[in-house]
C-alpha cells in the first residue's frame, strides 16, 4: 500500500528590493548635473587643459585650508544648538568628531543619512535621543538660512542679482525660514510629528531670540566657504571677480541643499556655480570641480583624522540654565 509523502514545506520567497523614487531622482539630476558641468569643460578642453597645467599652488593651498576652516566652523556651530536644546555640553573636540564621522552620510542617496548618522553619534555617546535629532535637524535648517542670509547680502553686491531664479530663491527661503524657527510654529510641528509617529517628544524649544543667535553663528562658516571657492577659482583665472564667485558660490549650496535626494549635491551645485558665473575658457566648470574635490577631500580627512587625533571627553557638562524656554512633550 503506497503512503503519501507529506507535503514540503514551501520555500519562502526573497522579497523584491523596492526601487526608491528618491533614490532614482537623486541619481537623474546627479547625472543631469555632472553632465551639464562635463559638456562646459569639454567645449573649452584646450583652455580648460592649459589653465590646470599652469594651476596657482598658492591659492589653491588657500582654497583648501579655508574649506577646512569652513567644514569646522560648521561642525563648532552645531555645539552651541545641542546646548540650546536642553543636551549637555560636551567638549567641542567630541563635537567635531561626531560632526565628521557623521557628515559623510551626505553622500549617500536619500538625505536622511546625514541626519541619522550625525545623531546616532551623538546618541551613542550618552545625549539624550530626542536632542540629539533635533539639534541636527535644526542644525541644517540653521545653516541654510545662514547661506541664504550671506547670499541675500552677496547676490546684488556680486553682481548676480540679475538671475532672477537665484535672487528668488534666497529671497522667498529667508521669510519662509525664519517663520518656521519661531518656537510657537516649530512647536506646532512637533506636536504634529508625535501625534503622527504617536512617539513622545521631549525637547526644549529655544527663545527666538536665541534662534536667531544660532543663526549668527553659521555666518563665519558661509564667509570661509564663500572666500575658498573663490581662491580655488583665482588659482585658475587671476581676473576672478570675488563678489561675483562669492555669491554664486553660496547660492550653489543653497541649490544643492534644496535638492535633497542628490547625495551631497553633487552635480546639482556644480551646475548651479557654472550658470551663475561666466567666466573665459570654462573656467567656471573646472573651478567647480576642483572645489568639490578640495570639500570632498576635507570630508574624507575629517572623518578618518578626528576619531584618532580627538578624543571624546568623558566629562558631560551641566547645561545652562534656559528653564524659561518651553518644551514640547
Amino acid at each position: 500500500m503506497a503512503t503519501a509523502e507529506p507535503p514540503q514545506p514551501a520555500t519562502p520567497s526573497k522579497p523584491r528590493r523596492k526601487i526608491s523614487p528618491s533614490l532614482v531622482l537623486g541619481t537623474l539630476l546627479a547625472v543631469a548635473g555632472v553632465g551639464f558641468v562635463a559638456s562646459k569643460i569639454s567645449s573649452k578642453w584646450p583652455e580648460v587643459r592649459d589653465r590646470l597645467e599652469h594651476v596657482s599652488a598658492g591659492w589653491l593651498g588657500l582654497g583648501l585650508a579655508l574649506a577646512v576652516l569652513g567644514m569646522v566652523a560648521i561642525a563648532l556651530a552645531w555645539r552651541p544648538v545641542l546646548i540650546a536644546l536642553g543636551a549637555p555640553a560636551v567638549s567641542r573636540a567630541t563635537v567635531v568628531r561626531w560632526y565628521f564621522v557623521g557628515e559623510i552620510g551626505k553622500y549617500v542617496p536619500g538625505g536622511i543619512w546625514t541626519v541619522v548618522g550625525r545623531a546616532e553619534l551623538s546618541r551613542r555617546g550618552g545625549l539624550p535621543r530626542s536632542a540629539a535629532y533635533g539639534s541636527v535637524a535644526l542644525s541644517l535648517l540653521l545653516l541654510e538660512l545662514g547661506a541664504a542670509c550671506v547670499a541675500a547680502v552677496a547676490l546684488p553686491l556680486g553682481g548676480v542679482a540679475h538671475h532672477s531664479g537665484a535672487a528668488w530663491l534666497v529671497v522667498l527661503l529667508l521669510p519662509v525660514g525664519l517663520a518656521v524657527l519661531h518656537p510657537k510654529v516649530l512647536g506646532a510641528s512637533l506636536k504634529g510629528i508625535a501625534k503622527v509617529t504617536h512617539r513622545e517628544v521631549s525637547l526644549t524649544i529655544p527663545p527666538f531670540a536665541t534662534m536667531l543667535r544660532l543663526l549668527a553663528g553659521y555666518v563665519p562658516a558661509w564667509l570661509f566657504i564663500g572666500t575658498g571657492t573663490w581662491a580655488i577659482t583665482r588659482s585658475l583665472d587671476p581676473h576672478a571677480p570675488f563678489g561675483t564667485v562669492f555669491a554664486a558660490a553660496i547660492v550653489s549650496w543653497i541649490v544643492g541643499f534644496l535638492l535633497v535626494p542628490v547625495p551631497g549635491g553633487v552635480g546639482v551645485r556644480e551646475g548651479a556655480f557654472t550658470a551663475l558665473v561666466v567666466l573665459p575658457g570654462g573656467v567656471a566648470a573646472a573651478s567647480a570641480l576642483l572645489a568639490r574635490v578640495a570639500f570632498m577631500l576635507v570630508d574624507g580627512a575629517g572623518a578618518i583624522i578626528t576619531p584618532i587625533v580627538l578624543r571624546s571627553s568623558k566629562s558631560v557638562e551641566a547645561p545652562p540654565a534656559a528653564a524659561a524656554a518651553p518644551r514640547v512633550t
